[in-house]
């Protein structure tokens, strides 16, 4: 599980943060979509 966080945050986030559409941090989308893969969610 550590190496996933390691991994989640190590991906350079790209978005615009100045336009105030930033709710929710990189790493926790990233953890969502690997989660939701390993559990079989399509």
């Amino acid at each position: 599980m550590e190496e996933l966080r390691a991994f989640a945050s190590s991906v350079p986030d790209f978005r615009r943060l100045d336009k105030g559409n930033f709710r929710h941090s990189l790493n926790d989308i990233i953890m969502l979509m690997i989660l939701g893969r390993m559990a079989g969610c399509i």
